[in-house]
């Protein structure tokens, strides 16, 4: 991992550059890029939010107004950098990449406009003259039917992730030519907003929690929460911890080109709440569970689920006054944070004594009616064999 101090104090809507080492942020004193080598800040125009476009090109703010990143690069045109207006109204726009050619780029821009809204712009690239901006239809509103929060478009401009207000859970779409949405994923949490990879497979997230969830969406998190970050493979519909926080804040993850995240951490401890950017490479991690566990959906006699739940859910025993209103999902976020000692440790050590009450905590979780007579030595082999990311 790679930790970076922010000079000042961000909001918590910021994005990487997808294949340079800046991050654009809103901090004190309006948009900025920080260097995540030097530690050099460039101011960037516009009053607040500053995305970059899924090939690094542009710099969008919302309105929504497009600057090109060459030129904020350069001193000479930094203060008078022509912007390129895309016009949609709404705000935390999200930019993907519809096609693309040397030539001509067809960026797709959502915004939330009291929903998700939808225009698509072309614009043609020439080498010796500034791009030339072009409306390719009107505005438009997404997934008609459905009260979405926070839309984010995938970087191929033909997915979103949102909060469904109504199902209480984060949830994937396909978006259809039509402009209505079809769900293709629901996570079945209520998380932060979701980052894509690029390559599509692997989403993004933070869940701040104790005893249960919370999006907390729109605020900076509170120090009262533990935040951490999450990845979830939609290949292989298995969810793992970037971050095993305790006392400090792990938020708003976003992928670059190359497959790392960079998400806001700030620590308990240190004077004034320092803020920092870390880059952190999920490829790393080692251990992960079926998303399916996180919200209880073990199968009908799955032993190594209801297990596997049991260890997070005895960690609750042990370390929380609250351990037997631990939830099933709650509890296999704690599994996803044991280290392999420590978790034997903790097996070995109290099984015996709170296997009856881990029973009575998870008996609406199928496959868990045979808990109270499993073996601390066979329970430990359920404990992970390695660890995910660490804090920085």
């Amino acid at each position: 991992m790679k930790r970076v101090a922010i000079p000042d104090i961000p909001r918590w809507f910021f994005k990487p550059l997808p294949n340079r080492p800046w991050v654009a942020y809103l901090g004190e004193g309006g948009n900025k890029l920080l260097h995540l080598d030097s530690g050099l800040v460039l101011p960037v125009p516009g009053p607040r939010d500053p995305v970059p476009t899924p090939d690094g090109r542009f710099i969008s703010v919302p309105g929504i107004s497009l600057f090109a990143t060459a030129d904020l690069m350069v001193d000479a045109h930094r203060a008078t950098v022509p912007a390129l207006e895309a016009r949609l109204h709404g705000e935390y726009q999200s930019p993907g990449i519809l096609s693309e050619t040397p030539e001509r780029v067809v960026y797709r821009f959502i915004a939330d406009d009291s929903g998700p809204v939808v225009r698509d712009f072309a614009l043609t690239l020439h080498d010796d003259a500034p791009a030339r901006i072009e409306a390719l239809g009107v505005k438009r509103r997404l997934c008609r039917g459905m009260h979405l929060q926070l839309p984010m478009i995938a970087p191929g401009g033909r997915e979103l992730g949102a909060y469904d207000v109504d199902g209480g859970t984060t949830r994937i779409l396909r978006i259809n030519d039509d402009d209505t949405c079809e769900v293709l994923t629901d996570l079945g949490i209520a998380t932060g907003k979701l980052s894509f990879s690029f390559d599509g497979r692997y989403v993004a997230f933070h869940l701040a929690h104790r005893e249960k969830f919370s999006i907390k969406a729109s605020q900076v998190p509170a120090d009262r929460y533990a935040h951490n970050v999450f990845v979830v493979d939609r290949e292989t519909a298995r969810i793992a911890r970037v971050t095993h926080n305790t006392a400090s804040n792990a938020y708003y993850p976003a992928f670059r080109a190359d497959g790392t995240l960079v998400y806001l951490f700030k620590p308990y401890d240190e004077s004034g709440g320092r803020f920092n950017f870390v880059v952190a490479d999920p490829a790393q991690i080692s251990t992960w569970v079926p998303l399916a566990w996180v919200v209880g959906k073990c199968r009908s006699g799955d032993e190594s689920c209801a297990e596997t739940l049991a260890l997070g859910s005895l960690r609750a025993h042990v370390c929380s006054r609250n351990g037997p209103k631990t939830s099933p999902a709650t509890a296999a976020l704690y599994t996803l944070s044991l280290r392999p000692e420590s978790c034997r440790f903790l097996v070995r050590g109290h099984w015996r004594q709170h296997r009856e009450s881990v029973s009575a905590t998870l008996r609406f979780v199928p496959g868990s009616q045979g808990l109270a007579s499993v073996d601390p030595e066979a329970l430990a082999r359920r404990c992970p064999v390695g660890l995910g990311l660490s804090t920085p």
